[in-house]
């Protein structure tokens, strides 16, 4: 059809044109915009029909989707109700484990620091009412006897009796004085009748002596009297304390400081020995330690009762010279019979001593003091109800023209301090001779002080 168009000349051309758009052109044209059509009509529907297709298949995944996602949200809630429920259950089991384990360890401190105590009861009961009263006295009334004795043998027994006497009286002094150590190891009664900072001193001395370290107590401004807790817990850390620096450390140099900050107790001990983690080693002396520290409150009580002044001493001292009679009367102050009923016989063998009473306890000595007016109060220091020096100063006090002689059987310079501070003008240990007694009692008669050799 195009090749006769393309190969007609222009007259041909013009002459044929029309008929041939007419007949031709316009035909086909309108054919191929029907197929077209068509054509379109049949992509609209096949796009309609996957629209449809795709919106159903959508639909279809949504409504998967919003099941799924409930199905999980549900399976999510039920899971996190299971978990929450499970985990409280877990903490309520927690922490009734924990409430029970906090229960335990407060019973476990609490017994603890009451097996402290029962341990510091025992100690003191056998220091004191064992070795010191019941041992220690004995064998103190045992030397009395050994000398009276002695003194009572008839001339032609003495010579050969002698020497087993002596050697009695040997074993008796030597028994009295490892009952005597062996009482301050238990429990010093310094700590329960002269205060902390006394058996503190005492302990450094003894500890320097008995390992050769270097010991110093520097103890300034710490109240004389301090509750038995704060006494013993602080004595017992600073034993510890110096334990340690002797078998671990092996220090040469060992310094005790003890001050009173506001209501606090503050304790520091320094040596020159070898240290070591206390996070990483802990023995049992240290956990001691520690317990002991937290077994009471940490604050210092006022108010403490202040001593007399050192001035009483001398004043004591000067009254009663010249106030020679003849015979001295005196009055035996002493919780053991037997011993009481020795030193009587004792005193008694001399012309110029009259025992005028006996007392059982400090409060009747004071009491027999007031009634019977003695010239010379011979009192042990270890006593119920009262103790010696506590019953000294009331006598010395009221009476200032009464000597008073302590007996013990501690020499530890603290007691002899305080029993000066008390007003005593003698202090004699009771494994003195029986010529130190009588001589003691003649000289505070005449007003001087007399102290065990």
């Amino acid at each position: 059809m195009l090749d006769g168009a393309v190969q007609a000349n222009t007259e041909q051309r013009r002459a044929v044109g029309f008929a041939f758009l007419r007949d031709e052109v316009y035909p086909r044209r309108t054919a191929l915009v029907s197929l077209t059509d068509q054509i379109s009509a049949v992509n609209e529907h096949e796009l309609n029909s996957r629209i449809l297709q795709v919106t159903e298949l959508f639909a279809g995944l949504r409504a998967r989707v919003a099941i799924t996602l409930f199905v999980s949200l549900g399976l999510g809630a039920l899971l996190a109700t299971f978990s929450t429920r499970r985990i409280l259950t877990y903490e309520g089991t927690a922490a009734e484990h924990l409430a029970e384990i906090e229960e335990a360890q407060l019973e476990l401190k609490e017994l603890s620091a009451r097996l402290v105590e029962v341990q510091e009861t025992e100690r003191r009961t056998i220091s004191r009412a064992k070795l010191h009263d019941e041992v220690g006295q004995s064998l103190s009334a045992l030397l009395v006897a050994l000398s009276n004795m002695s003194a009572n043998l008839p001339s032609d027994a003495a010579g050969s009796a002698a020497p087993h006497l002596s050697a009695a009286r040997g074993l008796a002094e030597s028994s009295l004085r490892a009952v005597r150590d062996m009482a301050l190891l238990l429990r010093p009664s310094m700590l329960d009748d002269l205060g902390l900072v006394p058996a503190l001193r005492w302990q450094g001395r003894e500890v320097s002596r008995r390992t050769g370290m270097t010991v110093s107590i520097d103890a300034a401004g710490v109240p004389d009297e301090l509750p038995d807790a704060y006494r013993t817990s602080v004595y017992r850390v600073v034993q510890g304390a110096l334990h340690n620096c002797e078998q671990h450390a092996r220090a040469t140099e060992v310094r005790v400081t003890l001050r009173t900050i506001g209501n606090a107790l503050v304790l520091s001990v320094k040596d020159d020995g070898a240290g070591f983690d206390a996070n990483e080693s802990r023995g049992m002396g240290l956990l001691g330690m520690q317990e002991r520290v937290a077994s009471f409150r940490r604050h210092v009580q006022r108010g403490i009762r202040r001593g007399q002044r050192n001035s009483d001493y001398g004043e004591a001292a000067v009254a009663g010279r010249g106030k020679r009679v003849k015979k001295i009367r005196i009055l035996l102050a002493d919780d053991h019979t037997v011993m009481r009923s020795g030193l009587k016989a004792l005193l008694e063998r001399q012309s110029d001593f009259e025992v005028t009473g006996e007392a059982a306890d400090g409060r009747e000595a004071v009491d027999l003091t007031e009634k019977l007016r003695p010239e010379v109060v011979v009192i042990d220091v270890a006593m119920p109800r009262l103790n010696g020096l506590d019953a000294t100063q009331q006598i010395v006090s009221k009476h200032a023209g009464i000597a008073v002689v302590v007996l013990s059987m501690h020499s530890d310079e603290g007691y002899i301090i305080r029993a000066l501070k008390a007003g005593a003008r003698g202090y004699l240990l009771k494994d003195s001779a029986e010529a130190d007694l009588i001589a003691a009692i003649r000289a505070v008669h005449d007003g001087k002080a007399f102290f065990s050799p």
